[in-house]
């Protein structure tokens, strides 16, 4: 090979030149995966404070900051301190083929992230930990932003923790490098334009929190009859309403924002309630989801926020005593939903949400109160 072509820019977008990147990288030793994988577990334990403005009016050390309330939620359906959680670790998926597996973990550790400290952490939350969820305005709303945050340092998390298997392909054919390579930068752009548009989120829900400003949160609740067997918090940006209908495609790069709903699943004194809530500018999207899933009779209306929770949103946690008292095909149903979208593998199906008959829970909606029709604030 000449001089010339090794010195050229490699073929990889690395940056690097051909000669120090992929230039006899078929001969090379593979990667250890599990030296990856603890590499990668060090870029989720990463310590900041998200709060507007920090590290300014910081204070103590950052902590583990729950996105499920500890107490009120978790400990609601846990068994001796501990719920289920969809379990996704590298040697998880070695042994399983690729399958999310729910496994029991400790309420103190479920939920968590580094993203905050101490004292922004007691103070920013405190309507959601030291009162009673009520479902107002203001606490829609901070479940709404301990969402987001959580989702941004996630994210950021996946998006740089993607440089680390570009090393994956050595020792393999070229064809092999390529279609590595090729699947890795195609994931990092989609990463980058998520990474964008939560960040220009996380902007305006800043300056709405630290105004104290909750007028711009829509939000559905769904009332419940008694405790959920399962808890949640997260983002999601749905593709496919629970009729199946297309509201946004996800697969077109290039986009300059893309819908986005928060969903938690939480208890509360009466029983419980189910939060979507969104902004104003994704109305567009948000409302006939919301409404397609109103229109599920209201009686498998719980079963559809399941499908919903497992699909969507991999913060859950599930009882002990619910899930191991599901069939084995029922749990292994909610497993694979665990994986759905997760990647260009597993895209997400149009009738992903839309009733399939299964029934997984007795607890109902009792009730459904919305912003447009004066939920208290």
């Amino acid at each position: 090979m000449s001089g010339k072509l090794r010195n050229a820019p490699c073929w990889c977008g690395s940056g690097q030149k051909y000669k120090k990147c992929h230039l006899d990288r078929d001969s090379q030793p593979r990667a250890n995966p599990f030296d990856v994988a603890e590499r990668q577990l060090k870029l989720f334990r990463r310590k900041q404070c998200l709060y507007p403005n920090a590290p300014e009016g910081c204070n103590g050390k950052i902590v583990r900051a729950h996105t499920v309330r500890r107490r009120a939620d978790l400990g609601a359906i846990a068994r001796d301190g501990h719920v289920y959680s969809g379990r996704a670790d590298l040697s998880t998926l070695i042994r399983t083929g690729g399958r999310v597996e729910a496994t029991l973990i400790g309420i103190n550790e479920a939920s968590t992230f580094l993203g905050f400290c101490a004292h922004h952490d007691q103070t920013t939350f405190a309507p959601l930990e030291l009162q009673p969820f009520a479902a107002t305005q203001q606490q829609c709303f901070l479940l709404t932003y301990r969402n987001l945050c959580r989702e941004l340092y996630v994210k950021a998390a996946q998006h740089d923790s993607t440089n680390l298997w570009r090393d994956s392909d050595r020792g393999k054919a070229i064809q092999t490098q390529v279609a590595i390579q090729h699947l890795i930068s195609t994931m990092q752009a989609a990463m980058r334009e998520s990474l964008s548009n939560l960040r220009f989120l996380k902007d305006l829900y800043d300056a709405e929190l630290l105004t104290n400003n909750h007028e711009n949160c829509r939000y559905t609740v769904l009332h419940l009859d008694s405790t959920p067997t399962i808890v949640c918090g997260g983002l999601a940006s749905p593709s496919f309403d629970f009729d199946g209908t297309r509201l946004q495609n996800l697969d077109v790069l290039g986009v300059d924002r893309f819908a986005v709903i928060s969903f938690s699943l939480v208890a509360t004194e009466a029983g419980g309630v189910a939060v979507y809530s969104w902004r104003p500018e994704d109305d567009a999207v948000a409302v006939p989801f919301t409404e397609s899933l109103l229109r599920v009779p209201t009686k498998r209306q719980a079963d559809a926020l399941v499908r919903f929770a497992y699909e969507t949103v991999e913060n859950t946690f599930a009882a002990p005593e619910w899930w191991e008292g599901l069939s084995k095909s029922k749990r292994v149903g909610l497993e694979a939903r665990l994986s759905s979208g997760a990647s260009p593998e597993h895209p997400t199906q149009p009738a992903a949400l839309k009733d399939d008959g299964v029934r997984y829970v007795d607890w109902q909606v009792s009730r459904v109160e919305s912003s447009a029709n004066g939920l208290a604030a």
